[in-house]
């Protein structure tokens, strides 16, 4: 059985790109990324999901933490 190769969503690769600026507006929050924006963001992670279905109700956003040291959580 051949092995499918991993790809990362839309969202997934802007966070990517744009983690540096990400991390130095939302440091410390959790952020909604749905497409190329973030579509909801606050402390509390339920927050940042609502905001951002309420805003695309058809979408499933990425969710990802900003900490405020070094390092990333991304679900």
């Amino acid at each position: 059985m051949a092995l499918k190769a991993y790809k990362p969503s839309e969202e997934f690769r802007w966070f990517s790109q744009h983690r540096l600026e990400l991390s130095q507006k939302y440091l410390g929050k959790h952020i909604a990324i749905i497409g190329h924006e973030v579509a909801g963001h606050s402390q509390d992670p339920r927050e940042a999901y609502r905001q951002a279905k309420q805003k695309y109700p058809d979408r499933e956003p990425l969710l990802a933490y900003i900490p405020e040291a070094e390092g990333y959580l991304v679900l």
